[in-house]
């Protein structure tokens, strides 16, 4: 596969991954997600079209990872932790008191 092609196809599996669970971010903190996927995508825009700025395309690379591993965590801990107290929603840990009995990644009427 021509490297072109697939830089090409990375920010579109991130767009059919993100619309496909929309439903489900919208009750994580998302933010950060966005903030490590931006970082990401810097890095790899960097390192395309300057390729002497190592430093800088690491620094943001690192910044992307641990902002993108802090999210999966935190969405990980708060959903086991909904289960632990007997929540059946956990997506919804982050917005307050999850709703009984709704399955887990519905949205919930306010």
């Amino acid at each position: 596969i021509p490297e072109k092609l697939a830089l090409a196809l990375y920010p579109l599996g991130v767009l059919a991954i993100g619309v496909g669970c929309r439903r489900t971010l919208r009750h994580t903190p998302y933010p950060m997600l966005v903030v490590g996927l931006a970082c990401l995508a810097l890095s790899m825009t960097i390192d395309t079209l300057f390729h002497n700025r190592v430093f800088l395309e690491d620094g943001l690379k690192f910044i992307g990872i641990v902002c993108w591993f802090a999210y999966f965590a935190r969405t990980a801990s708060a959903g086991m932790s909904s289960r632990a107290r007997g929540d059946t929603v956990s997506a919804t840990a982050f917005e307050g008191e999850p709703a009984k009995g709704a399955p887990f990644g519905t949205q919930l009427a306010a």
